[in-house]
Parts: C-alpha cells; structure tokens; sequence
C-alpha cells in the first residue's frame, strides 16, 4: 500500500514538474506582432482561391448581407517554434527518447507551439474591429474562427465574393486571393473557408455484389 502511495505521489511530482517546465517554456514565446496594424499597409495571402472558382462557373457578385460562418485564420508558428515541433514529434516514436509516447494535450501543444498571447489578442482585435463575430480560440491555437457578412468579408480581406454554379453545387467563393494588414503576416499564412464548397467525403460507399 505504501509503495502504491509513494507511486502516485511520484507521478503527480512529475506531473507537475513538466507542467511547470511547460509553463517557462510557453512564457518565452516572443510576440511576432509588434507593430500597429495600418490597414494602408497590406500583404496578399496566395493561394486561397478555391480551383472551383472559374469564370465558366461564376454568377455574379454575391449579396452583400449573405452570411459566411466558420471562416478560419490559418496561423502560422514561427521558425524556432515549427524546429521544436519537429523534433518533438521525431522523439515520439523514438523509444530511446524519454519524450517516447509522451502526448501533449491540446492546450499543451497550443502554448508551447502557438502564437503568443498578444499575438492571439491582436488578431481577435483586428477581426473584431472589421465587425466579423470570433469564436473561442481554439486550445491548440492552430487557428480563429470567425463568421461574418459578404460586405464586410470584401472589405476586411480586399477581395470579392461571387456566386458559382457547377453542374453539381452552388456555393460562394472568393475571387481573388485575400489581403490582411502586413503588421500580422508574421502570424497569419492563409484564411480557409472564404468559400462554401461542401467538403468531399473521405471515403465512398461500395455497391453490393
């Protein structure tokens, strides 16, 4: 009974060893939005416009007060934070590690490999300040989901919502390749969803013999 004890309270040390260890590691986390943002200054995010949206397909403009849900700022990590991680995961199956099956809870993952809390708080500003409703932010803090209206999508991101039509879907689309202001590019690498193309399913149901 004594050596079950002595046990438990053994994890619970090391338990909260590494917590502590995470919490001095996560307080190191440099902030990569340091300047104002000035919606002046722009940088364009490439290759966020959907291959679906093609002229052959395109409708039109969308109407202003159509309603986009479940928009993400896709958020980077910064090179010594994407180094770490990748010789994080290397060490999880590395049996001679001591990382060796070690997991990270999302909330774990999140602070030692997502931006920092001021960087969180100026992207959940910005997109505030353009009118869009935030969601929580996501534990892992790998993105921020937002929703919003056409119009205010076209004036935040600088580009234009249209309407598509193929033979098999209706959905609304970017046109052109999103613009956000250059003081929160270090964070931000692309913006998914600015379209409603439905999702293809991972697998496909097989027909009887």
């Amino acid at each position: 009974m004594r050596s079950l004890k002595a046990s438990s309270l053994l994890v619970l040390a090391c338990a909260l060893l590494c917590s502590a260890e995470l919490l001095a590691q996560s307080s190191t986390i440099a902030p990569r939005i340091v300047s104002n943002v000035d919606e002046s200054s722009r940088t364009t995010l490439t290759g966020n416009v959907p291959h679906l949206a093609r002229a052959e397909f395109d409708q039109g403009e969308a109407d202003a007060a159509t309603q986009l849900t479940n928009m993400r700022l896709v958020l980077s990590r910064s090179a010594a934070q994407q180094s770490a991680l990748d010789s994080y995961l290397a060490q999880l199956q590395d049996k001679s590690s001591p990382n060796y099956h070690k997991w990270l809870t999302p909330q774990q993952f999140g602070q030692l490999y997502g931006p920092a809390d001021s960087d969180i708080a100026a992207l959940v500003g910005w997109l505030e300040s353009q009118g869009f409703t935030v969601e929580p932010v996501s534990l892992g803090r790998t993105n921020i989901a937002f929703s919003g209206s056409v119009s205010q999508v076209e004036a935040a991101f600088h580009t234009s919502i249209h309407s598509y039509q193929t033979a098999d879907i209706q959905f609304y689309s970017n046109t052109t390749d999103p613009q956000i202001p250059a003081a929160l590019a270090g964070v931000v690498m692309g913006v998914a969803h600015l379209n409603t193309i439905p999702p293809k399913p991972h697998s496909v149901r097989g027909t009887p013999d």
